[in-house]
């Protein structure tokens, strides 16, 4: 995930080799029950799986 442009909490973020971009170490998903959270993470990881596998 793309971190905001904001200039607190510079731990939290990962300079790229372009100095514009900075990504986030770490992410929250949250909602309520039955709201897709568990299907949203799965998604990510065939997407993750079918493009490193193409």
């Amino acid at each position: 995930m793309v971190a905001a442009d904001i200039e607190e909490l510079p731990d939290n973020r990962i300079q790229t080799s372009d100095p514009e971009w900075h990504l986030l170490k770490s992410a929250v998903i949250y909602g309520a029950n039955a709201s897709g959270k568990s299907n949203l993470i799965k998604a990510m990881n065939f997407m993750r799986k079918l493009v490193l596998t193409s």
